[in-house]
């Protein structure tokens, strides 16, 4: 995991009042009980898809609990790579997320929020999602001109969007021996 250092976290809105939970502005830190002062360039994690979405479908190909990944710039935002374009969308907008807890060095946290914010409109990488597929479901291992194309043509999906405002932001990557071929459920270890 480099130069990282990672504290458990998980990120609930709302009140524990049965299945259906209403938003809340302010995330709960589960290992202290205490409120989370600031998340920002923490990456939010989706889990649990709806059986047979795509999401399912992508936790059961990486066999990980993760099918979607954001990038939390503040209090109230993130940014997340999705069909289509990379854009700004609210933290209540997702029922639950599993937050990782980097711990960044000064400033590193708002550089890496910042690298987030930069990609905002950039379009879709749907062809690292049919790579990762393929190595999964073939067992094979994607040539590294592959990878490096994959990861350089002017496209994201959320992992590499995680991946890159990171790596931007503190000038070390979370995950060096994967080059660009990221998936949501990588982030994993930083929860």
């Amino acid at each position: 995991m480099g130069e990282f250092r990672i504290l458990r976290m998980s990120l609930l809105h709302g009140h524990r009042s049965g299945p259906t939970q209403r938003p809340s502005h302010h995330p709960i830190d589960h290992q202290t009980g205490g409120v989370v002062a600031d998340l920002t360039g923490q990456v939010g994690l989706r889990q649990g898809a709806t059986q047979w979405s795509v999401g399912w479908w992508i936790e059961k190909i990486t066999h990980t609990k993760t099918h979607h990944t954001v990038l939390i710039v503040d209090a109230e935002w993130c940014i997340s790579a999705e069909p289509g374009r990379v854009k700004r969308v609210r933290i209540d907008s997702y029922p639950s997320l599993v937050v990782t807890k980097i711990v960044y060095k000064d400033g590193e946290a708002a550089r890496v929020a910042a690298a987030a914010a930069a990609m905002l409109g950039t379009r879709y990488n749907y062809a690292a999602l049919l790579i990762i597929a393929a190595d999964f479901l073939l067992h094979t291992h994607t040539p590294h001109w592959l990878a490096y194309w994959v990861s350089h043509n002017g496209s994201v999906d959320c992992s590499q969007l995680c991946d890159q405002a990171i790596t931007e932001g503190t000038g070390r990557s979370p995950f060096p021996e994967e080059p660009g071929l990221v998936w949501p459920g990588l982030f994993e270890q930083y929860t």
